[in-house]
């Protein structure tokens, strides 16, 4: 399971230098959205198979929409400092609930690589799930 920051840097889809915040995993802006993640606007309130939709730049599919994604971090405050793709903060030491990301099938507002969340991990919620992954090195 990635961690907060590996999420975010998987859903945004670019790399440091261009200058994007690409706030919409692939889309260019929310109307687009529908074309990149299974939302409320086209989901019918169900989950749908993996890959139906565009990736984004990075070749990954449904970072938004369809379910929200478990992180291995425990949710807490994030650091007002500015994000470096280099950095992996590990978030708070302490608590019972974990961050979850990413947007779900019935999301129709809040459907940004911002979107954060957090939830008890001894609870069931049918639009949450989890991105199994594998860190191979250092973000460049």
């Amino acid at each position: 399971i990635p961690t907060e920051a590996e999420w975010e840097y998987a859903a945004r889809g670019r790399t440091a230098d261009d200058g994007s915040k690409d706030l919409f995993a692939g889309a260019k802006d929310a109307n687009d959205v529908v074309n990149y993640a299974w939302v409320k606007a086209n989901s019918n309130g169900v989950t749908h198979e993996v890959g139906l939709k565009k990736p984004n730049a990075r070749g990954v599919y449904d970072m938004l929409g369809n379910v929200y994604e478990w992180c291995l971090d425990i949710y807490g405050p994030i650091a007002k400092t500015d994000w470096d793709y280099a950095m992996n903060p590990t978030g708070a030491t302490s608590g019972t609930e974990r961050v979850q990301r990413g947007s779900s099938k019935g999301s129709a507002s809040s459907i940004t690589t911002t979107t954060r969340d957090k939830g008890e991990q001894t609870k069931y919620w049918n639009d949450v799930g989890f991105r199994l992954c594998r860190t191979l090195g250092q973000y460049k």
